[in-house]
């Protein structure tokens, strides 16, 4: 009760109040908006929760990899490797927690600011399975919100990047336009590929896509093994083609790019 007590006290002369309790427990401790609110009208409050504040699922306890498994986040990661693939992968990171914070930022900024111009406060409610949805799907799902019955089913735009391993490492390729996918082509030796009617158009290639598939996994994976990462990063900047070694996290600190924009300083803690 006495923490409760603290907790109006500080929400009366508060911006903003965030509670990531499941559906009902804040307005039952009588932390809720409504109890707030009362004595700070311009409060802006951020209720957060797994599923909703409403709805079957509402009560229900979550965390992060639950809401990758139920959002189909981890249902795209599994068909990164081998399209329609049946076993669903995690993100290996806290993905939503770190997304939903961020989305919750967004959506208090946007709540001062209407309470600048009208004075009053809100009571805005996000869920994990909101964010997750909204994130993934634009890219990644669109065909499946398009009822019409001749959608062409395409995998997401990530799968058009490819993970190569050259003969000291590994680096990664990316190609949409046209003259990057030649680009490749060139700079692997193989620029017969780029005239194959199969490949000649990015439209080409999204039907051909499993023929594309074989060939990366045959000629290309021939060629890049002849190459070392240094190689053939020189060989895909010539040729502009997006391409970066695949970095390990402990070598991301040192990485000269990186150090260059400081995202990294050393400090002594106090």
């Amino acid at each position: 009760p006495q923490g409760c007590d603290i907790v109006r006290r500080l929400a009366a002369e508060a911006d903003v109040v965030l509670q990531n309790f499941r559906p009902g427990v804040a307005d039952r401790l009588g932390i809720g908006y409504d109890d707030l609110s009362a004595a700070n009208s311009g409060l802006v409050y951020l209720s957060i929760s797994g599923f909703g504040q409403s709805g079957p699922r509402a009560a229900e306890r979550a965390y992060d990899p639950i809401i990758q498994m139920y959002s189909g986040i981890a249902d795209i990661q599994g068909r990164i490797h081998i399209e329609h693939a049946e076993t669903p992968e995690q993100v290996n990171m806290l993905l939503l927690d770190k997304l939903t914070a961020w989305t919750g930022m967004q959506a208090i900024t946007a709540a001062l600011l209407a309470r600048a111009k009208s004075g009053e406060g809100q009571h805005v409610e996000l869920s994990m399975l909101d964010v997750a949805i909204a994130f993934a799907w634009s890219d990644t799902a669109a065909d499946l919100i398009l009822l019409s019955e001749d959608v062409d089913a395409r995998p997401p735009v990530g799968a058009s990047g490819q993970v190569t391993r050259y003969a000291d490492g590994w680096g990664a390729t990316m190609t949409l336009s046209q003259p990057e996918f030649e680009g490749l082509c060139r700079a692997y030796g193989l620029p017969q590929l780029a005239s194959d009617p199969r490949f000649s158009t990015l439209d080409a290639r999204m039907a051909h896509r499993h023929e594309l598939r074989e060939v990366m996994m045959t000629d290309i994976a021939q060629a890049a093994a002849k190459l070392s990462v240094a190689q053939a990063g020189e060989r895909m900047r010539a040729e502009q083609v997006p391409f970066a070694h695949v970095r390990r996290l402990a070598e991301i600190p040192n990485d000269p790019q990186v150090a260059h924009k400081r995202n990294f300083r050393i400090t002594d803690h106090p």
